[in-house]
């Protein structure tokens, strides 16, 4: 993660989570079991070992009202594309990524 922020960030960042199909958009779904939750000052970098089964959602949001410049950027190694993103946060955006091994079977 990079870019400007007034204050901390916070981070939450979770291996530990199963989806479900929501029955009003039949979209998937997380449901978080377990999350790391964190404040930091951008840059940051980290590298989280996933589960055996590959899953992760990482989560940044702006809790302040004066608006954040940043960039997160994800990669696996699995060779999957990396997930690259800026934004401008303001109070209470976030930017998201999920990344799920296991698909909703129907």
């Amino acid at each position: 993660m990079e870019g400007t922020a007034p204050v901390a960030l916070q981070l939450v960042v979770s291996t530990d989570f199963y989806e479900i199909l929501n029955d009003v958009t039949l979209e998937p779904q997380q449901v978080v079991e377990q999350a790391d939750t964190f404040f930091i000052d951008l840059p940051y970098d980290a590298t989280i070992p996933l589960t055996s089964l590959g899953s992760v959602i990482v989560a940044l949001t702006n809790h302040d009202a004066v608006a954040a410049q940043v960039r997160l950027r994800v990669e696996l190694d699995s060779g999957q594309q990396p997930y690259d993103q800026g934004a401008t946060m303001s109070l209470g955006g976030t930017l998201r990524y999920v990344f799920s091994f296991v698909q909703i079977v129907f």
